[in-house]
């Protein structure tokens, strides 16, 4: 993974990044409400004592063990234990523990809910771990860098009747917290937040009055930051019990909400002197974001002067692409983090459900290094002289979500996001991709205003002498930011570099 670069005296503000892969119906126009679904996969553990290569951890007799760190590579997983780290998208990140002591159960700090039943070896009985869960769990932000169980209750819970837990932790991050939402399922959907706290070593117990009956409890391991390590023992059931003066975290309770921390955004990107990029390509989302003023860590917030964009589904700006308005700024807070702060929100074009365009467009890849002229009967996009200078996942397959980025002769820059390809098929000697939910953004010279347009198809075709072809059609008119105002006009995050 690349490390955070930037020049000593701060640099002008250019920002590419990107997210999970996944979908839902996002955010709507003011006035609506729309769900963050998400979605994520791979996974990632350790055993306290190191790190151990190998395959996922499986259940055990009662422990349960997770840890990650920001190496890159393959994960490692400790097979001795419970527990894995789900770690969101195609990365898993390297596993190691942080430190404590496994060797005897939960230390002898806090209390256990009462009067209740205490599972001692609970994976295998009422505890599993969720290790793919597509799009089931609505409302868990950024999911990417957690870690998720499930508890299966003897009992459902009772709209309104205080219920409490309580769970034992040999050792946790303590950086790090924990959520509880009711589902109903084994690693189903995640119906309602109805606890969440800080992660530590010893005893935790939770106590929270449900809205929902919930057959199911889902357990969420968020690290602040860049990783993750604990271990999980023992789970205690207090059905209409109770925590006393021992209750540690917030839980929901009657008509009032409840919201957990939503930590860092993890991806895998950095920041270099002249235009600040993020990497392209994460997975499902992406941003660009540009500003006169220059940007140092620890120096003040840079306003944000024009860009676009898509989060990971779990953001709930998925749906669209958007356009950040007045008042938008970024801070480079620390070591491969940033601060965001985006307003005056607006949608642009969605890109999902786009159709009536008449614009066509056809990009050709020489194989040699030179000249990629597009024709297009839009004036906007026909270009004789321009050049691909970052392909990604073009090169020889089309795997959604996919970028292509292009310098114009005149200056401009396009991003070509294809978020949706179908398999793979075969024409004479050539390989065929269709996709579609596909956006052409365009960069002006400048700071001016991102303009976006929608292909409803495109078409890869990669050439036996290995040259490709990017076919384009129905591509609707460009459109400019700002766009159309939306009720979540405002969203605020940290950004983490792995």
């Amino acid at each position: 993974m690349r490390p955070l670069v930037l020049g000593a005296s701060g640099v002008a503000l250019v920002m590419v990044a990107c997210g999970d892969s996944g979908r839902s119906t996002g955010h709507p126009v003011a006035g609506a409400s729309g769900d963050a679904h998400s979605g994520a996969s791979g996974v990632a553990a350790s055993s306290s004592g190191g790190t151990k290569t190998g395959g996922a951890g499986t259940p055990g007799g009662g422990s349960s063990s997770a840890g990650a760190s920001d190496n890159a590579g393959s994960a490692n997983a400790g097979s001795n234990a419970g527990g894995a780290l789900a770690q969101g998208g195609s990365e898993a990140l390297g596993g190691q523990g942080n430190a404590g002591d496994s060797s005897g159960g939960a230390a002898d700090l806090g209390q256990k809910c009462e009067p209740g039943t205490t599972y001692s070896t609970p994976y295998g009985t009422i505890a599993s771990n969720c290790y793919s869960w597509g799009d089931t769990h609505a409302g868990i932000p950024n999911l990417r860098p957690t870690s998720l169980r499930d508890l299966k209750l003897p009992q459902a819970t009772t709209p309104g009747t205080p219920y409490a837990l309580s769970l034992g932790m040999g050792y946790g991050s303590t950086d790090a917290t924990i959520e509880l939402w009711g589902s109903d399922g084994s690693c189903g959907n995640s119906n309602e937040l109805v606890w969440w706290g800080p992660m530590r070593s010893g005893e935790i117990c939770a106590e929270f009055t449900p809205t929902q009956a919930h057959s199911h409890l889902l357990m969420v391991w968020r690290p602040a930051w860049k990783s993750l390590g604990a271990q999980h023992d023992t789970v205690t059931l207090c059905p209409a019990g109770s925590c006393g003066d021992h209750n540690d975290g917030k839980g929901l309770g009657a008509g009032e909400p409840l919201n957990a921390p939503r930590g860092a955004i993890q991806v895998n990107a950095g920041i270099k002197a002249g235009p600040l990029q993020f990497s392209p390509k994460v997975g499902y989302g992406y941003m660009e974001l540009r500003g006169q003023e220059s940007v140092a860590m620890g120096g003040p917030p840079a306003a944000v002067k024009s860009g676009y964009f898509r989060f990971h589904q779990s953001e709930g700006y998925d749906d669209a692409w958007y356009c950040p308005g007045a008042g938008s700024k970024l801070a480079w807070v620390g070591d491969k983090r940033v601060h965001l702060d985006l307003s005056a929100i607006t949608r642009v074009a969605n890109c999902k459900t786009a159709s009536g365009g008449t614009g066509t467009a056809t990009l050709t890849l020489p194989t040699v290094t030179g000249a990629a002229p597009i024709v297009s009967n839009m004036p906007e996009f026909a270009d004789s002289g321009g050049k691909v200078w970052s392909n990604g996942c073009f090169e020889s397959a089309t795997k959604a979500p996919c970028t292509l980025e292009y310098t114009f002769t005149d200056g401009r820059e396009l991003r070509l996001h294809a978020f949706q390809a179908d398999a793979q098929r075969a024409q004479g000697t050539s390989k065929i991709h269709d996709f579609t939910d596909t956006a052409l953004i365009v960069m002006p010279l400048g700071y001016g205003p991102a303009q976006v347009a929608c292909a409803g198809q495109g078409t890869a075709t990669f050439a036996a002498d290995g040259s490709l072809t990017i076919s384009l059609s129905q591509i609707t008119p460009l459109g400019s930011c700002p766009g159309q105002a939306i009720a979540d006009s405002a969203f605020s995050t940290d950004i983490q570099f792995l």
